[in-house]
């Protein structure tokens, strides 16, 4: 029995240190630069979550997001610290415990899910799908905390509409509108990334009898009728038929 609590214990810690909790809901910390949108795995050491990136699709369209800005809590500044040794960061977070005004990172998350499945599905993405199809514990970030110096978060605040942008050659950032103009644009690279979630995929056989991405599910089950394996959907829709 006192076996048990202690594992239990153990496990609450484990899991403590590697998620801190944002507006309700868990993301897991990192002290790697995670891309939103990026393909990767998650590697787990007893201590600490790493994460493999392992592609970055091509995201031809701009991809809409949501912003918030988030105070810092003991358990995300202690992440953001973390984070900005290896990550390099040329700002500082001036965070204190007991102000009542505390600095702010952001909180972004994908909020077209239809345009984002409509792009790994896209021929452009092909190599990407595959790989997806063929590896189950691939998974998509579709949200991450990021801090910024304090400027730019001002900037955020004055936007109205935030988009996943290509940026560069092969790379990606936050564009931020108002009344349909560009205000600004926002490289993952100025801000260093503590946390992040990711979402699996589900497969379904569509009308041509291909396998393709219908929905991406977080810590749940896949939709009735689709499968979070492509092999298995495709072998399962076949056997109905037959």
């Amino acid at each position: 029995m006192f076996k048990n609590i202690q594992f239990i214990l153990f496990t609450l810690v484990i899991v403590s240190c590697k998620s801190v909790a944002v507006q309700g809901s868990y993301q897991q910390t990192t002290k790697q630069k995670v891309v939103l949108g990026s393909i990767g795995l998650n590697s787990n050491f007893i201590l600490e979550q790493g994460y493999d990136n392992t592609g970055l699709p091509n995201y031809e369209k701009e991809i809409k997001v949501s912003i918030s800005a988030v105070p810092y809590s003991n358990t995300t500044y202690k992440a953001f610290s973390k984070a900005a040794l290896l990550q390099e960061a040329n700002f500082k977070v001036n965070y204190v415990d007991s102000l009542k005004n505390k600095p702010r990172y952001i909180d972004i998350s994908i909020a077209d899910n239809v345009l984002l499945i409509e792009s790994l599905n896209a021929n452009s993405n092909s190599a990407i799908k595959n790989y997806l199809s063929t590896q189950n514990e691939a998974k998509v970030v579709t949200s991450i905390g990021m801090a910024l110096p304090a400027n730019l978060i001002n900037s955020i605040k004055e936007g109205e509409e935030y988009f996943l942008s290509e940026y560069g050659k092969k790379s990606y950032a936050i564009t931020v509108y108002k009344k349909g103009e560009l205000m600004v644009t926002i490289p993952f690279t100025d801000g260093v990334i503590f946390a992040y979630d990711v979402s699996s995929c589900c497969w379904q056989e569509n009308n041509k009898h291909q396998i393709a991405i219908v929905d991406l599910v977080n810590n749940v089950n896949c939709p009735y009728k689709t499968h979070t394996s492509a092999k298995r959907a495709k072998k399962k829709n076949n056997y109905f038929k037959f």
